[in-house]
């Protein structure tokens, strides 16, 4: 049995294939990401062949079964029958579908009342009291955080009118939907539903909702002339049942959504939950239908038990993000929080000041089920969302003297977007893919003039001590990973030049100045003084003479993507090493202090908990971490580093990752990270403009693999 207590311990079921077996399949697509290979711990799913093959077993769903289990007899193997669990759904939209549960049965599949399954095996044999308890904490997570089998969908209040009588829901599906078949149920029983319902309730307010496709369905074309109410909103299933008394299906996945919830259930069909004592039965005519309900008589289980058998033993779960099998604790997390992310967006947003190429990023943060992104120019941009009811959304700072005062009185949200500080492994400017971006709706991080939310949050969060834990260990990760914004890994050429540059600072302190993009929107909105890289470094060797003072060119200017400004040329008046390849992070742990203007180095030598000198006003300069050249008058409090860290890496960025475009969590994305980390050598000035414009080109014309 899976241990919910920790995400990382999975116990194996007994009846699964045997690790690292070669399995063979007659469904050669079809089925969302992850793999069934995952869920199983093959080593390999492959299509059947024409003659021959050597598998450990066969595995089948869907229509092309019976020619798997042909198979499987004509070669004496066993066979697996697959299926989707009733929760762990993940609808990305635009057709991005992640199924993170699964159900291998050996004996049968949970669905098909025709004959017995692994999940009848488990209830009967196995102690209740054993799955109740596994089953209480499962039942609680999934109240609490309101998971149902598609976790992304609006959770609002239905459009109902008000509520003067009680209301009983009547789930309608489709005649061909595999439960209804699976329930030994037909067309004439959900006419047999409704009769019933009209006939025992008749003070009821009956209502109709199809749970995969609101407003469609056996019942839908007839229920309006029958006086009954459908429900055509597309939200969560914990919205509908929220608003009914009592619930009526014919074999609705549904349905074991209401037992969980305490809800009265009727079943006109055979589900997987009926027959257990926990329904009111009303099986189709027939004897298969009766030996199906007189196979599970002998159990009685409660809804924790329910839960329990369900989810801690039947269904499997991989979390799709780091490919692995996990209890259902640690999926439930998974869902939890991409769920929270996505009811954090906007409805309806359109974005102004994006770049062609930065469009499927914005898509891919901002949209999803129940989510539209458009795009507009900047002169038409507010009457759109004014016409849409929409929030404007704009990149970093642009827009900020045309929108900014229309959009406040137009009464219409103005959003910032910008790179979180995690972004990836290699640069923006050479189109790669970010793993985090900062939506602010008071202004943007890096902008000193007004408070941003990361400000506001660095200024009245509380950070608990789990939090502040949290923070910890990913500050920890991040150093042991050496990981950084653009994440490269040095060279063994880097290894020597740092030797060298050692060696020749002696005994003096060794001062790092990373260099910024002449006029970096950073730099423009937080130093009011210190504008360039030339007065930085003029700046530093006039309070330090007798430093060893190191400067270190911004990737983007080696990369040729960025001018490197008028006097780079006279860097070596004051620096005694102006360096160009490699990572910071290197350069960080070599030196004994960091000088920047906003430079976000200076946190990264804030987290390698080096000593930090800022000349601008970077976010995380005013809290009591830096030595600081400005005043911050609004920045009074002292923080902890980990407190910062809390705020500026988990409170405050979004971050997906890029490879699935799921939201997820900065361990995540340092995970990631380090992972795809590699060597990158700059490349020559004079070719870096041709080969980033044909970049361009071709990502524009969609013929350009996204980057990560």
């Amino acid at each position: 049995m899976d241990d919910d207590s920790d995400p990382d311990v999975v116990v194996r079921p007994s009846w699964l294939p045997m690790p690292h077996a070669r399995l063979g399949t007659a469904a050669t697509g079809g089925w969302p990401a992850p793999s069934p290979r995952l869920f199983l711990d093959a080593d390999s799913l492959e299509a059947l062949p024409r003659w021959g093959g050597r598998f450990d077993g066969i595995v089948g769903h869907g229509a092309p079964e019976r020619k798997g289990r042909a198979y499987a007899a004509r070669h004496h193997l066993p066979y697996w029958t697959l299926a989707a669990g009733p929760f762990g759904r993940i609808d990305l939209g635009g057709g991005t579908v992640f199924t993170c549960s699964l159900v291998a049965d050996d004996l049968g599949i949970h669905r098909d009342a025709a004959r017995p399954s692994r999940l009848e095996r488990i209830f009967l044999e196995e102690p209740l009291p054993g799955l109740a308890a596994d089953g209480a904490g499962i039942r609680e997570r999934i109240l609490r955080e309101r998971l149902s089998r598609d976790n992304l969908l609006p959770d609002r209040d239905v459009r109902l009118p008000g509520r003067g009588r009680p209301r009983l829901l009547l789930v309608d599906e489709a005649a061909e939907d595999p439960a209804v078949r699976g329930g030994l149920a037909g067309r004439a029983d959900f006419a047999r539903m409704v009769e019933t319902a009209r006939r025992e309730r008749p003070k009821a307010e009956l209502l109709v909702w199809n749970p995969a496709r609101p407003g469609a369905g056996i019942l839908a074309a007839s229920a309006r002339a029958l006086g009954l109410n459908v429900i055509e909103d597309r939200v969560s299933p914990h919205a509908v049942l929220d608003a009914v008394d009592e619930v009526w299906t014919i074999a609705s996945p549904l349905g074991f959504d209401a037992l969980l919830r305490g809800l009265p259930v009727m079943a006109f069909g055979v589900p997987f939950y009926a027959g257990y004592g926990l329904t009111s039965d009303r099986p189709p005519d027939g004897p298969a239908a009766l030996q199906a309900l007189a196979r599970r008589a002998p159990a009685r289980l409660s809804a924790d038990a329910l839960a329990g058998g369900l989810l801690a033993r039947y269904c499997l779960h991989v979390d799709p993000i780091h490919e692995r099998r996990v209890s259902f604790a640690a999926l439930a997390d998974r869902l939890a929080a991409c769920r929270r992310r996505h009811e954090s967006l906007p409805e309806r947003t359109v974005c102004v000041g994006f770049s062609r190429w930065k469009r499927p990023m914005a898509r891919a943060f901002l949209g999803g089920p129940g989510k539209s992104v458009a795009f507009a120019p900047m002169g038409r941009a507010l009457a759109l969302a004014r016409a849409r009811g929409a929030s404007l959304c704009a990149w970093g700072m642009k827009g900020r003297a045309e929108l900014e005062e229309p959009a406040r009185a137009a009464g219409v949200p103005l959003l910032r977007l910008e790179d979180g500080f995690l972004r990836s492994v290699g640069l923006g400017s050479n189109f790669v893919f970010p793993a985090s971006l900062c939506l602010d709706r008071r202004s943007i991080y890096y902008d000193a003039a007004r408070p941003s939310d990361l400000e506001h949050i660095l200024a009245t969060a509380e950070f608990p001590r789990p939090l502040v834990a949290r923070a910890r260990a990913l500050r920890e990760a991040i150093v042991a990973q050496a990981v950084t914004k653009y994440g490269m890994t040095p060279t063994p050429e880097l290894q020597r030049r740092l030797a060298d540059l050692r060696s020749r600072a002696g005994s003096r302190d060794i001062i790092l100045i990373p260099g910024q993009v002449p006029g970096d929107a950073s730099i423009v909105h937080g130093c009011p003084r210190t504008k360039t890289n030339f007065a930085l470094l003029k700046a530093v060797r006039a309070e330090r003479p007798d430093a060893f003072v190191i400067f270190k060119v911004h990737p983007d200017v080696v990369a040729g993507n960025r001018s490197a400004g008028r006097k780079a040329q006279r860097f070596e008046d004051f620096a005694d090493a102006v360096v160009t390849d490699g990572p910071i992070i290197p350069f960080i742990d070599l030196a004994e202090e960091v000088h920047v203007m906003s430079s976000l180095a200076g946190f990264e030598a804030l987290l390698r908990r080096k000593r930090v000198v800022t000349w601008g006003s970077p976010f995380f300069a005013g809290w009591g971490l830096t030595q600081d050249k400005l005043a911050h008058p609004r920045r009074g409090r002292s923080l902890w580093l980990d407190e910062l860290v809390a705020g500026a890496l988990i409170l405050y960025p979004a971050y997906v990752h890029p490879p699935t475009l799921l939201p997820c969590e900065p361990e995540d994305i340092v995970t990631f990270l380090a992972a795809r980390a590699v060597a990158r050598r700059p490349r020559s000035r004079l070719s870096a403009p041709v080969v980033r414009g044909l970049e361009y080109l071709l990502r524009m014309a969609g013929m350009a693999r996204r980057k990560f």
